[in-house]
């Protein structure tokens, strides 16, 4: 039966050839939009929060009232107190700043200590070049600035009033975020930031991961002025992410009342055309859940076929973003994610069963001798 409904459904997609097309390229334009907008998302938070978990980082902290990593400020008596806690079994300083390169290339300046320890954490491996040495006025880029920029290992890059600083090494990491920045030692940094004997993040792992949430309570018992949280719970912390999650969850919506809007007005066009047709189907023996499963099974086709469309579509698009918006250089993924086919996938097949489903049952309902006189 299932063969028998797909090869029906199927054929009456080729019978309307220019209405399945624009309906499919209909969804297809959503499912691109949505593709871009929730890879976006994804990129910044899910990569995030994921690194950490997976290189044992149990608690971050920053200033309670810093709406960015970049507008905190931890100063270092209170980093050293930190480190002496005795469920603390190791702690990473982080400075970051954002500067505006030539071609207007925005990016974030990232202070590392011990380059070669944490950038092995973070997966950060240099593919041209060395690490940066402090105090030298050197630099390690990301491939995505370097590309974006057309510098290479032995190149200039000039910082404006610190001067030109020189390209030792090109790193590149499976976190897009870190692929757009640049790395100084942590030294260098304050310099750049004009931050002395200042991070703006911590890092911390624990001895004991059950004994995160104590640690968490125990800091912000101790200091006022900071909020840790767990590693997990990293993109709830930070506004600018927490934005971008809610305005994922409302695009969502509306790219499913959308799809609706889209596939309803297809399948009542079409049911209603086709009304003669169903009841010939119903007076030959065919019940009505079988007719109902066709229809149904044609708007699952065309739904998937607009989402994969869409997701495959947004893969030039996010390359030409990135060409076009460097300034937004870090926050542009260099392909959509994975998961987002399958949310956008079932996006669309939920709009496409509830949009063919009414028109379907009601298109059914008609005595047999009235629907084969319809038209």
């Amino acid at each position: 039966m299932l063969r028998q409904i797909i090869t029906y459904a199927y054929r009456n997609i080729g019978r309307t050839r220019l209405r399945s097309a624009l309906t499919v390229s209909a969804v297809s334009v959503v499912a691109l939009l949505y593709t871009v907008l929730a890879s976006v998302g994804h990129s910044v938070t899910g990569q995030l929060a994921g690194v950490l978990e997976r290189q044992q980082i149990d608690v971050v902290v920053q200033a309670r009232y810093a709406t960015t990593p970049i507008s905190s400020s931890l100063p270092q008596d209170v980093v050293d107190q930190i480190a002496k806690m005795p469920e603390v079994r190791s702690l990473e300083g982080l400075t970051i700043g954002r500067r505006r390169l030539p071609g207007d290339v925005s990016v974030f300046v990232l202070g590392i200590p011990r380059f070669p320890e944490l950038a092995a954490r973070l997966g950060v491996e240099i593919v041209r070049g060395r690490p940066c040495r402090a105090g030298s006025a050197e630099m390690v880029l990301g491939e995505r600035v370097a590309r974006a920029l057309g510098v290479t290992v032995g190149d200039r890059v000039d910082l404006g009033e610190q001067g030109p600083w020189e390209v030792v090494g090109v790193y590149s990491t499976w976190l897009d975020l870190l692929n757009a920045g640049i790395v100084v030692d942590l030294a260098d940094s304050h310099r750049l930031t004009g931050r002395p004997d200042r991070v703006n993040m911590l890092f911390l792992s624990l001895r004991d991961r059950a004994a995160t949430s104590r640690v968490i309570a125990q800091i912000t018992r101790a200091y006022p002025t900071l909020a840790a949280t767990s590693s997990q719970r990293l993109p709830d912390l930070i506004a600018p992410f927490r934005a971008l999650a809610s305005f994922s969850r409302i695009v969502s919506g509306l790219a499913l009342v959308v799809v609706v809007a889209i596939m309803l007005n297809t399948f009542v066009m079409s049911i209603g055309e086709r009304t003669s047709e169903i009841g010939i189907l119903g007076a030959i023996g065919w019940p009505r859940a079988l007719i109902v499963s066709v229809l149904v099974g044609e708007g699952l086709m065309l739904g998937s076929a607009g989402a994969v469309l869409g997701y495959v579509l947004a893969i030039p698009s996010l390359a030409l973003l990135q060409s076009h918006f460097t300034s937004m250089l870090a926050y542009i993924p260099a392909r959509p994610h994975v998961p987002v086919l399958l949310e956008v996938w079932g996006m669309a097949v939920l709009a496409a069963a509830a949009s063919a489903l009414f028109p379907a049952l009601y298109g059914t309902r008609l005595a047999l001798a009235t629907a084969i006189r319809h038209g």
